[in-house]
């Protein structure tokens, strides 16, 4: 049984973290797993008959209870529940648990789980400072953030000169492109926009353009886990062009 698989199919929610299949060479697995940890919001630890025993899991567990800021939701066989000790032990109230002999208990027990962190986890809110080529234009920006999140929509956008701070730029707004290609022509320099979602509006994403200093500023608030991860791929795929 494999929880990440039933978990992937739930990347509306969250997007699970499976260190061992992120490629990147040269790095220690342990240093992998500490920075994964480090960069999530949530840790999901499987315990099984298989896995209890095993020292990765284990040392996996010892370290998220390290991180105070970490929400940690184990799923556990329900068999072992009366000789679990350490961290996760036959004291804490354990509400996913399962039937290792049954495969559909297992799909159920992950289903209560999302159904947990969907209606319980509020979306973290973060900030990052970033500095940009020259090269990047608003057009890649905006092409990244519809391959990355294509049911978004931009829900405002705004011009940041020191003389009219936070104007919002009417007539733009909900035109496809229509907004970035009159920056583009415009050849603005200090602006902002913003991404959400219509059906979950406190999901979103603003990002804060200066080109004269070569920076961004990234805000986002988005369901559990994400955040981090939207952050670090957005980085990821505008030093790529």
């Amino acid at each position: 049984m494999n929880s990440s698989r039933v978990l992937k199919r739930q990347k509306d929610i969250f997007t699970p973290i499976v260190v061992a299949s992120k490629r990147s060479p040269a790095r220690l697995l342990a240093d992998k797993v500490k920075t994964n940890i480090d960069e999530s919001d949530i840790f999901i630890p499987t315990l099984s008959q298989n896995s209890i025993s095993n020292q990765w899991v284990n040392q996996e567990i010892g370290y998220s209870f390290s991180k105070k800021q970490l929400m940690i939701l184990p799923i556990v066989e329900g068999s072992l529940t009366s000789v679990l000790k350490g961290f996760i032990h036959n004291q804490m109230d354990l509400p996913f648990k399962f039937n290792e002999k049954n495969i559909t208990d297992f799909k159920i027990c992950c289903t209560k789980l999302i159904k947990y962190i969907k209606e319980e986890v509020k979306p973290k809110l973060i900030e990052k400072n970033v500095s940009i080529s020259p090269r990047i234009n608003v057009a890649r920006m905006a092409e990244i953030l519809k391959i990355m999140y294509p049911v978004y929509g931009l829900y405002h956008t705004k011009l940041l000169h020191p003389k009219a701070p936070n104007l919002f730029i009417e007539n733009h707004s909900h035109k496809e492109n229509g907004y970035f290609h009159w920056l583009n022509q415009n050849q603005e320099t200090n602006y902002s926009f913003k991404y959400w979602n219509k059906r979950n509006p406190e999901n979103y994403i603003e990002i804060a353009v200066n080109h004269l200093a070569k920076t961004l500023n990234i805000r986002c608030q988005l369901d559990s886990n994400r955040s981090h991860i939207f952050v670090k791929e957005f980085i990821e795929r505008l030093n790529k062009q």
